[in-house]
């Protein structure tokens, strides 16, 4: 295991490293870090060269009582992401993102499909979101798992704190991501965990239709965080998957 700093001015990024061969890059979610796949990191790097990024204002790019950059644009992140992989993976990766993540891995498939060998979305957004309370609150269960990621995600977004959440999240509502949806053309899985309160199952059926190439897997006992709350069936549905590609 190895985390390293990639500077690319004006900014820079931190990289969690392990395996080798094939590259895998793993992208967090809305105030998140590169810990929110430490119970996926092992097993995919059993086969491949995985890394798990810290997006620009947040985890160890970001304390927010310190000076610091805040979140990027979607066009501006993926930008950077693409001329990282570009410079120094060198070959086209396996990206997977997870919720605000999966909306950064769209607009780097969408801008540049030639670095993307296969994309993973992990309940991702990019979908506008309706006003359909109903949806929200029948998926209102505690998975096993989500107890333990709690303590991940309090000092998660500390690190961020309340302005970069708020920056994100602006960016986030005003990125409607389906015109870039409709022209991936590389495989594309949809990762969803069955009991999600914040972008429920209906918003991967969305997707499901929309992009040309996609398939869509539901992962049970698990909600937003499917890669924690039940990392030992994300797992076997991401390689099986990776291993086609």
């Amino acid at each position: 295991m190895n985390r390293y700093l990639v500077d690319l001015p004006p900014f820079s990024f931190w990289v969690h490293e392990s395996g080798s061969g094939v590259p895998v890059v793993l992208i967090h979610g809305l105030g998140g870090s590169s810990d929110w796949w430490r119970h996926n990191i092992s097993t995919l790097a059993g086969e491949y060269r995985v890394m798990a990024v810290d997006l620009v204002g947040f985890g160890r790019n970001r304390l927010f009582l310190r000076r610091s950059k805040l979140p990027l644009g979607f066009d501006l992140i993926a930008s950077l992401l693409t001329r990282w992989i570009e410079q120094s993976i060198r070959e086209p990766v396996h990206l997977v993102g997870n919720s605000m993540g999966g909306h950064v891995a769209i607009h780097v498939a969408g801008a540049r499909p030639d670095l993307v060998r296969s994309l993973t979305l992990v309940n991702s957004s990019g979908i506008p979101f309706e006003i359909a309370p109903g949806q929200h609150i029948a998926n209102l269960i505690v998975p096993r798992g989500a107890l333990s990621f709690s303590t991940v995600l309090v000092r998660d977004l500390f690190r961020a704190g309340p302005t970069a959440i708020a920056v994100a999240f602006a960016h986030l509502l005003r990125d409607d991501a389906r015109p870039l949806l409709q022209g991936l053309t590389m495989p594309v899985l949809l990762l969803w965990g069955a009991h999600d309160p914040l972008v429920p199952v209906s918003y991967a059926k969305q997707m499901n239709a929309i992009i040309p190439n996609s398939r869509l897997r539901i992962i049970p006992r698990a909600g937003h965080i499917p890669m924690w709350e039940n990392p030992s069936a994300f797992n076997a549905a991401l390689l099986e998957f990776l291993r086609e590609h």
